[in-house]
């Protein structure tokens, strides 16, 4: 298994002195995942809290997997409730699994013939 060495802020300072034209690139790319996914957080926050109408107009009406996790967050166990953070980091890992799974299914199609 592999862990993490250091803070967030260690290992970004790590990086970032780090020559190499990949690893530039590489952290650019996250930077701007990054900073795109806390903008749609801020939307979504933003159109949840004007009501359902303002909800329903946006992309998806309100149906995609980070307003249904704004949705849900609130009404979750105290225990279960994520922060900021944690709500704007789930997308990508559940995106990935219904990506595998859709591979997966197809495969299963495939062998079927």
């Amino acid at each position: 298994m592999c862990r993490r060495i250091g803070s967030p802020r260690l290992q970004a300072f790590v990086v970032n002195c780090l020559p190499g034209k990949r690893i530039n690139r590489l952290r650019n790319i996250i930077k701007v995942m990054d900073d795109t996914a806390i903008e749609i957080f801020e939307k979504k926050k933003m159109a949840m809290a004007q009501g359902d109408e303002a909800l329903s107009n946006e992309i998806a009406g309100g149906k995609d997997i980070m307003s249904i996790l704004i949705k849900a967050n609130p009404e979750a166990a105290e225990v279960e409730i994520l922060t900021d953070k944690e709500v704007i980091g789930q997308p990508p890992p559940v995106t990935m699994l219904a990506r595998e799974y859709v591979l997966l299914a197809g495969k299963c199609v495939n062998d079927v013939d």
